[in-house]
């Protein structure tokens, strides 16, 4: 199955911000059970690096970055889709750039923070809240992803 990341995600993960912490764990380890593919766009990584390196040493971040790489696909995106993008007829250019990302890669759903994903309503795949995504899974497959300790 494949999961887009909304840049808002991708915050969650890097930043660990409260409450979203517990989240951004569960979609890594689904990854890392191959339950889901990760991707997201390279205009979200670049956002997140802009905004991190004004909290922390520009070479921390870029080292989480490059680490997580080894966990999160970044999908290409060139002139003909920024093009499409700005043909498209969006108010947010941004959110039909990943629109159009998730339709390319054929993604399965489009996790994401915006409030009332007003911007992905014209998407022909679902968008989620991680915790939307996370119960919708457990409903149909029965499956928990929590934190256990060990003995």
């Amino acid at each position: 199955m494949r999961i887009f990341a909304d840049t808002n995600v991708l915050f969650d993960i890097f930043a660990q911000r409260e409450p979203f912490k517990e989240s951004s764990y569960k979609l890594m380890i689904m990854q890392m059970f191959d339950d889901v593919e990760i991707w997201t766009s390279p205009q979200s990584y670049l956002n997140v690096f802009y905004v991190l390196k004004k909290v922390q040493p520009a070479s921390d971040v870029q080292k989480a970055l490059l680490a997580s790489l080894e966990h999160v696909n970044v999908c290409t995106t060139g002139h003909a889709d920024v093009q499409a993008a700005l043909q498209a007829g969006w108010d947010d250019v941004e959110d039909a750039l990943i629109a159009l990302s998730c339709k390319n890669l054929a993604a399965d759903y489009l996790l994401t923070r915006d409030e009332k994903q007003e911007g992905f309503k014209h998407m022909d795949i679902p968008s989620l809240t991680p915790e939307e995504f996370f119960e919708m899974w457990e409903k149909e497959r029965g499956v928990l992803y929590d934190e256990i300790e060990l003995p």
